[in-house]
């Protein structure tokens, strides 16, 4: 496809962030079944639920197109998970496990904040105001969790550092 307009772009954007979404749902399903801090745990459960709610906010974009929700491959996504992978294989001590995990899911929900800035910007110049009011939704939650992130992470840091 050969982007020729905004609302092209706004629609190719939308689909790689459905595809990012979908790839963050399963992720934070893994991460919540390898932790043992129960803030962490819940924070992840949490935005998992707020995951899926997100997906259908991006799918009713296309519904409101009349097509069918498509999804393309989130190149991002996937190198953050290979990142995450090779971050955890590397770990000298367990303990280092559940901060990594925080920071891994901070850094993702901070690109995820990015491609929501830039979808609200499309969408505000398309004059699309239910898309605008749904990705804000995405948006603050986004913002939620990386905070939750961000605090969770300082508090499992070893006093002993």
């Amino acid at each position: 496809m050969r982007i020729q307009s905004i609302e092209q772009l706004f629609m190719f954007e939308v689909a790689k962030m459905l595809d990012a979404e979908h790839f963050v749902a399963s992720g934070l399903q893994m991460m919540a079944r390898e932790v043992g801090h129960n803030g962490l745990k819940n924070a992840l459960v949490r935005h998992q639920a707020q995951t899926e709610e997100q997906i259908k906010h991006l799918n009713k974009i296309f519904e409101a197109y009349g097509l069918e929700p498509q999804r393309i491959p989130s190149k991002t996504f996937h190198t953050l998970n290979l990142e995450y992978q090779d971050l955890l294989l590397s770990l000298g001590e367990p303990e280092f496990k559940e901060l990594a995990t925080a920071l891994a899911a901070e850094k993702a929900e901070h690109y995820e904040i990015a491609a929501y800035r830039g979808l609200l910007t499309l969408a505000q110049e398309l004059g699309k105001p239910d898309f605008v009011d749904l990705l804000k939704i995405n948006l603050g939650q986004k913002q939620r969790m990386a905070k939750a992130m961000e605090e969770c992470a300082a508090k499992l840091i070893p006093a002993n550092v």
